[in-house]
């Protein structure tokens, strides 16, 4: 897979698996997510060996440290493999109902309403204007009224 970039949720910052983890693991975390993204959308990392490579490590260094990823909840190990758990939900594609749900969130109450409310706004406008129409301009007759 050609890939050039991962999903990183905003949520991370917030995950205590994750906050609790000294400077050295929160990193290779994020290499984890990174390398499991070049390698496809299963969440696999390389074998120890090559990972160790690919991150500029030690073997030995690495295995203590993808341990205690394991032991955070991060990834999962099965067999001599280690998986980045939760890879495939979170890198896959977001729902439309999903993304307008975030937009909806996101742009206020306003861009929330029906297209029946918005249908209803639209008639009670023209209804208005009708009758401003029928009986005249009601708002400046009065404004005039008061001031005579």
């Amino acid at each position: 897979m050609n890939r050039h970039w991962v999903k990183l949720w905003i949520k991370a910052l917030d995950d205590a698996s994750l906050a609790v983890l000294p400077d050295s693991e929160w990193r290779l975390a994020i290499e984890c997510f990174l390398v499991a993204g070049e390698n496809g959308n299963d969440g696999q990392l390389p074998k120890v060996k090559e990972l160790a490579w690919r991150l500029r490590r030690n073997e030995e260094e690495m295995i203590v440290m993808l341990d205690e990823l394991m032991i955070a909840g991060i990834i999962i190990k099965n067999g001599d493999d280690y998986l980045v758990k939760n890879f495939t939900k979170r890198q896959g594609a977001v729902t439309g109902a999903l993304r307008q749900k975030k937009y909806r969130h996101v742009n206020g109450d306003e861009s929330s309403q029906t297209r029946h409310e918005t249908r209803e706004e639209k008639r009670r406008i023209r209804k208005k204007k009708r009758e401003e129409k029928k009986n005249g301009p009601t708002k400046i007759n009065n404004l005039l009224e008061r001031l005579s």
